[in-house]
């Protein structure tokens, strides 16, 4: 490929599913932004799937047996959680990291589940982010993402009030049919329906309607420990006999 390209086109031209995290050019280390340009004997930090490793490495040069990943440099790695309501259901283009922060995203840990990070990527509460930055900024942008598991272990009682109220409301409504019939969504079709819609939305200003993966794990499973207690309550006698 043409190396006047940069790193966002070449990514978009060819489809890639990987990260580029540090480029190492005459003996310095500089981070591989999307606007970066590869020039020959550059040494290249690639983050990926081993497939997609293995395809991108023909096509860039050769492997290289000196590991600039954890190498010291200017630049400092860390991982941190997503707990800032500022930052939660947008998309990563539109954090304007490299520019006003000057860092950059590596890979995105979403519950059990490893992400490479993408420009229409958003991120949730609860993510944990590895991400590079200069040393003397990285407080900077680790108080930018929050960074705190308290707050991504509590529910904003605001948006699941208000969430769960509009879900009542819509449920008790009485939808008219044919032959004279209607019917309601009831106590459990109207929140079900409601959260799905807001779940989709993300955030309407301020109030961002994503859960905390560990709050949202914890209400899953009361829930389904109150439903189970309900069912054996009311069916358990006759069951048993």
């Amino acid at each position: 490929f043409a190396l006047n390209e940069t790193i966002r086109d070449l990514v978009k031209r060819y489809g890639w599913r990987i990260v580029f995290g540090r480029i190492k050019r005459d003996g310095q280390s500089i981070l591989a932004y999307p606007s970066a340009r590869f020039t020959t004997g550059d040494i290249v930090s690639v983050i990926g799937t081993r497939e997609a490793l293995d395809e991108i490495t023909p096509l860039l040069g050769k492997k290289s047996a000196e590991d600039i990943q954890y190498e010291e440099s200017t630049f400092e790695t860390r991982a941190i959680f997503v707990s800032s309501p500022e930052v939660t259901s947008r998309k990563l283009q539109d954090l304007r990291l490299r520019e006003d922060h000057g860092a950059l995203i590596t890979r995105i840990r979403r519950g059990d589940g490893d992400y490479i990070p993408h420009g229409s990527l958003e991120l949730e509460p609860g993510d944990l982010i590895r991400v590079m930055a200069p040393r003397e900024r990285m407080a900077e942008v680790t108080a930018f993402f929050g960074d705190s598991y308290k707050a991504i272990s509590e529910v904003d009682f605001v948006t699941f009030s208000v969430g769960l109220a509009l879900g009542l409301l819509i449920g008790s409504v009485k939808i008219p049919l044919p032959g004279g019939i209607s019917f309601a969504l009831g106590f459990a079709g109207g929140p079900l329906i409601v959260a799905l819609v807001l779940g989709a939305v993300g955030r309407t200003g301020r109030l961002v309607w994503s859960l905390p993966y560990s709050a949202n794990m914890t209400l899953r499973q009361i829930g389904l420990v109150l439903f189970l207690a309900g069912i054996g309550t009311r069916a358990g006698y006759g069951f048993l006999s």
